[in-house]
């Protein structure tokens, strides 16, 4: 069957001669080890189970091990929010996180408490394994939209978050909540595409109480440009978030708003431009939304083409602009872009996408082992040239055809 498929014409000659060899090795393996070809196939049948179960331990073992400040920060504030003061919570500044995430984690510490376990690596463990579920979850969703076998999709992007390393720094930083924000943003793209506005502002209304910055998908409800849509998914979104933080200001005392990003990066390019204007580290972060919203809202005016691309633009160019540069920020833009790399109807030949996977690691390691400056330029360079190169694939994308009939992965 891989033969069949990946040796159809118009595929490149390394393809197919790769494609050849591993059909008779598979052949080979068939005669001589049957029983592990079995087990094998069975486990290639269900990606959703085995990597969630993957994400999970391996993420509670390194919570375990590594002790992420923000994870066990976390797991103390949500704990105590579930009490009396729970819409006192966010009198703490330093929590730059949603109601939504803080109830989870607390419910899931309290769960480990009770049964006499550590709450802060259960909680990762849960996280990890719920963020490695919805990235093939969504995979799969947006394959079958394109008539598509899921299951290439559902172990590209689940591998990629997983096995690449981007769940993994995301844990170790007590932030696995990053990746879910970016395919949270994917599940409202889906939303967008099918012409829910409901679903689409309820989405971003949930995202948004996970943590702030999911608003940025707000742009997602221009895409096909129905007034409709953008009518019903703004009124879902508003609703959604006013019922998420508005009891906190009303009955409680929220003092978010007065943190300051004191380890700033002074070389980016925002925090550059607001030590010329005297702006504030809101003010920044203000300037950064505008600017991403605004990108991805001329991205979504496109009528047709995947409405993963506007999550692309969205995510890209709010890293560009961060005045924070974090090594767990690239992850929801890594795991939006092989989701489109894997699904969209533009997306590049296999052999780009084999590339696309084997450099996740580097994405996850080459901060660790190279000068700072050099990353830093590398990273604001690719968030430049990658939502650029995805808009352009796009735009030389044939449209679809009228029987929609599948499309060879």
């Amino acid at each position: 069957m891989v033969a069949e498929t990946w040796t159809a014409p118009g595929r490149s000659p390394i393809v197919q001669r790769y494609a050849g060899w591993m059909s008779s090795e598979l052949d080979r393996a068939h005669a001589d080890h049957p029983g592990l070809v079995r087990l094998v196939r069975a486990v290639s049948l269900r990606p959703a189970p085995v990597l969630a179960l993957l994400a999970a331990v391996s993420a509670a073992l390194v919570t375990a091990t590594v002790r992420p400040s923000d994870a066990w920060l976390f797991v103390r504030a949500a704990s105590a929010m579930l009490g009396p003061d729970f819409f006192d919570v966010f009198a703490d500044p330093v929590l730059q996180v949603g109601p939504l995430f803080l109830v989870g984690v607390g419910l899931v510490a309290r769960a480990a408490e009770m049964v006499g376990l550590p709450p802060a690596p259960v909680v990762a463990g849960v996280q990890a394994g719920l963020v490695a579920w919805l990235g093939v979850a969504v995979a799969a969703a947006f394959a079958r939209d394109g008539g598509r076998d899921p299951r290439p999709a559902q172990w590209a992007v689940g591998g990629a978050l997983v096995v690449g390393g981007l769940l993994t720094e995301g844990v170790g930083s007590g932030h696995p909540e990053e990746i879910a924000l970016g395919l949270l943003l994917a599940v409202a793209a889906r939303a967008a595409a099918r012409g829910s506005g409901v679903r689409l502002g309820l989405v971003i209304g949930l995202a948004t109480g996970v943590k702030a910055w999911g608003l940025l998908g707000a742009p997602l409800a221009l895409h096909g440009r129905r007034v409709r849509q953008v009518l019903l998914a703004a009124g879902a979104c508003v609703l959604t978030v006013a019922l998420c933080y508005f009891p906190f200001f009303v009955w409680g005392h929220v003092a978010t708003f007065s943190f300051r990003w004191d380890s700033a990066d002074g070389s980016s390019l925002l925090r550059v431009a607001a030590g010329q204007l005297g702006m504030s580290d809101w003010g920044m972060r203000v300037v950064q939304g505008a600017a991403a919203a605004g990108a991805g809202a001329l991205v979504a005016r496109r009528r047709r083409g995947s409405p993963l691309v506007v999550v692309v633009t969205v995510v890209a160019v709010r890293l560009l602009l961060d005045p924070v540069r974090l090594t767990y920020y690239t992850g929801p833009l890594v795991a939006a872009v092989v989701l489109w790399a894997w699904t969209a109807q533009a997306r590049p030949g296999v052999v780009t996408r084999i590339v696309l996977l084997a450099a996740v690691p580097l994405v996850v390691v080459l901060p660790y082992v190279l000068p700072t400056p050099v990353v830093d330029g590398a990273a604001s360079v690719l968030y430049v040239v990658v939502p650029l190169a995805v808009v352009a694939a796009e735009r030389r994308a044939p449209a679809p055809s009228a029987s929609g009939s599948p499309t060879a992965p």
